[in-house]
């Protein structure tokens, strides 16, 4: 299944899941970047 433009994406994708991607893509960043953040 394809999508015909960004924001078609974005809509289905914050009906799926109940928040657009960017704010999936921020929280992932952040879990990945906290680990290497903490370390002394």
């Amino acid at each position: 299944m394809g999508y015909d433009s960004p924001s078609q994406f974005s809509r289905e994708y914050r009906r799926q899941f109940g928040a657009p991607p960017s704010q999936d893509a921020a929280r992932l960043r952040y879990a990945t970047l906290a680990p290497a953040l903490s370390v002394p």
